[in-house]
């Protein structure tokens, strides 16, 4: 009967994700961003291609079946020799292929570990009538199955390793040895065998999202290695590597060495997290990644601690040992407190991260993350009260007044349920929010910027690199109006005229290092300010050949 609430919690966050994960999950969430391909979506070419080439905004890799090109009756036309090099992947196609309406898709895992689909359309020749086959006829649509169940055990894993590493530290750090002890232990372990059994079921179910093919892909030549690829696997290993040694030290070590190893354990199992997802995508990599991991620790810290501190607390009301529960109490408080803090910074830091602008909250993982801090700021109103005014309170008693102390533990009871209820609600928030695309990526601030248009007789092709606001290289690549690259430089001069956001500051005008025929290049800082971007370029051909062309360039922060 005691844990009765402290499960029901659990079961109730299930259900809550299950609900959540039906609500927002969209067939393979996307991380890399697909910014070109060759041919063109929508292209309508003379010859057909030799190959098909996507590039991508970050490192991909491609797994079994992972590139496929199909006719319009949906005939795979390629050659099934694929390869990635970086950021991009290209498979052959079958020579002398007929005009028609041309699908290529793809599956790949992208650099933050996760698999992400998508695909265009292109045409050879001047077919009529004919349409493109759609990427569920191509990959098929059974995704979102996977996705949710793959949702499902992503909160599983963060509910189960939390609750696991954050009760072992309230052992160590908090917990008297007092009656109970045991019953925690095994709260414990269960925690640990759950997210360790969920992280290994997730692996059967990434391979089947990375292949289309089903989980027992996994078994597939070559799969395995590239669903563990960009930190899966050693997550994978230290979560669970951590989370055995906690409760072997917990129960079979004893003193200082046993608190030693189930802090270092603790602090392994749930900031392992953080070397595998968006944190791996995000710049500084380093300072990311260790503010996830402060913030996995901080997390697990505070709410493990919650479930333990309430299943505590409702053991010594039942045994009416009011006092050593509010020693009990008093020592979780500061340990919570710091938690709290550590926690708030990291989140913080790593929302810039994926976020960086305002009007980039204008999307999937925008609203999760408003959603995430909604909860978050009453939990956080409940902690402040249940430290600042209830603890205070259950101080003051004395032992003689025990009924007192007994009547304020109860509101502490209360406050801590409504601060565990609350946490799982952010962790499952959460377990859906890895998955989706980062509001930076979705709003293109991660991307370079790449326009084409006309200028005089040519076509020029602007690319800003990596368009945030300071160091860039600002590339122009001309072209005869068919396509061709130039072979021989016809301008007299090449200049660039870069006018801020906000009209107030003057305009930069710089002329470009030539480097080949029809390529200038202008490396430097002038890109310094945030905002939307004036460039003009300017073209000499001749005594009266003079030409422009103007781009509207978004500069990231």
């Amino acid at each position: 009967m005691r844990s009765r609430s402290t499960a029901g919690l659990l079961a109730g966050g299930l259900l809550f994700v299950v609900l959540l994960v039906l609500g927002t999950a969209a067939p393979a969430g996307a991380h890399a961003a697909l910014q070109s391909s060759d041919p063109a979506d929508g292209s309508v070419l003379d010859e057909a291609p030799s190959e098909v080439t996507f590039t991508f905004n970050e490192g991909v890799r491609v797994s079994l079946g992972g590139l496929r090109v199909v006719n319009q009756d949906n005939e795979r036309v390629d050659t099934g020799e694929v390869s990635s090099e970086g950021d991009s992947a290209t498979v052959g196609l079958e020579p002398d292929l007929p005009d028609g309406v041309y699908t290529a898709a793809f599956r790949i895992i992208s650099a933050d570990g996760h698999p992400v689909r998508g695909g265009i359309v292109f045409q050879v020749g001047e077919t009529t009538g004919a349409s493109a086959i759609t990427l569920d006829d191509v990959l098929g649509n059974s995704d979102q199955g996977w996705e949710v169940l793959a949702a499902i055990l992503r909160a599983i894993a963060y509910l189960g390793a939390f609750l696991a590493a954050g009760g072992a530290v309230f052992l160590m750090l908090a917990h008297d040895g007092g009656p109970g002890r045991d019953r925690l232990v095994l709260w414990i372990t269960v925690g640990a065998a759950l997210a360790s059994a969920a992280l290994l079921l997730t692996l059967p179910v990434q391979a089947a999202l990375a292949t289309g093919l089903g989980p027992d892909a996994i078994f597939e030549s070559g799969v395995l290695g590239d669903v563990l690829g960009d930190g899966v696997g050693l997550a994978t290993a230290l979560t669970i590597f951590g989370l055995v040694d906690l409760v072997i030290a917990l129960r079979l070590l004893q003193g200082s060495a046993q608190r030693a190893v189930v802090l270092v354990a603790a602090a392994v199992a749930t900031g392992a997290f953080a070397l595998t997802g968006h944190t791996r995508t995000s710049d500084p990599t380093w300072l990311i990644v260790l503010t996830d991991a402060a913030h996995g620790i901080a997390g697990a810290v505070w709410f493990g601690g919650l479930v333990l501190l309430f299943l505590t607390l409702r053991r010594r009301a039942a045994d009416e040992d009011p006092v050593a529960a509010a020693s009990v109490l008093d020592r979780f408080s500061g340990l919570a407190t710091a938690a709290v803090v550590v926690a708030g910074i990291a989140g913080s830091v790593l929302a810039w991260s994926e976020v960086r602008a305002l009007t980039a909250l204008d999307s999937t993982y925008g609203a999760l993350l408003v959603a995430k801090l909604a909860l978050l700021v009453p939990i956080g109103l409940v902690a402040c009260w249940n430290h600042w005014t209830l603890l205070p309170r259950v101080e003051a008693q004395s032992e003689d007044g025990a009924g007192d102390r007994v009547g304020a533990l109860r509101l502490v009871r209360r406050a801590v349920r409504i601060e565990g209820f609350g946490l799982v609600a952010v962790l499952l928030v959460t377990a859906v929010l890895v998955n989706v695309t980062p509001a930076r990526t979705a709003a293109g601030i991660d991307s370079i910027f790449s326009e084409t248009t006309e200028i005089g007789e040519y076509d020029l092709n602007l690319v800003v690199d990596p368009d945030r606001a300071g160091e860039n290289e600002v590339h122009l690549y001309f072209f005869e109006e068919d396509g061709a690259p130039l072979v021989d430089d016809p301008f007299e001069s090449v200049t660039l005229r870069l006018a801020p956001p906000g009209g107030e500051l003057g305009t930069i005008e710089r002329e470009p290092t030539f480097i080949l025929p029809g390529h200038y290049t202008l490396a430097g800082n002038e890109l310094s300010i945030p905002g939307q971007w004036n460039i003009e370029a300017e073209v000499r051909e001749g005594e009266f050949g003079l030409s422009t062309a103007e781009f509207s360039v978004r500069v990231n922060p």
